[in-house]
């Protein structure tokens, strides 16, 4: 499993969290996260069968300040067993997708 879903005590920041996965986010992003979800979260997403992949990973694309908040939310629910840790995983890296600036380029 990644480092971006390991343990519930580690706090990842949305930097690390985008690295895990080989993107890189503006630091305006990382530096304004959010620590919990919002309101509209809790309205969106109003029992289990709301969370689909295409509705978390729209919701991240489109609150992009909630990664480190969502992350979390995520890694709860995969320890819970109330989530596959690839469906976290997926979401994660398509919604961090829409925001990333570019890819991370190692040297070869």
């Amino acid at each position: 499993m990644l480092a971006c879903l390991s343990s519930p005590v580690v706090a990842l920041e949305a930097a690390d969290i985008a690295k895990a996965f080989g993107l890189d986010i503006s630091p305006l992003i990382t530096e304004q996260q959010r620590a919990t979800l919002s309101p509209e979260f809790s309205d969106q997403f109003r029992n289990h069968a709301d969370l689909t992949s295409s509705a978390l990973t729209q919701y991240l694309a489109d609150h992009p300040l909630e990664l480190e908040a969502l992350r979390s939310y995520l890694q709860d629910l995969v320890d819970r067993g109330m989530m596959d840790p690839e469906l976290a995983l997926s979401v994660l890296e398509q919604g961090i997708r829409t925001f990333s600036m570019r890819p991370i380029h190692t040297a070869p």
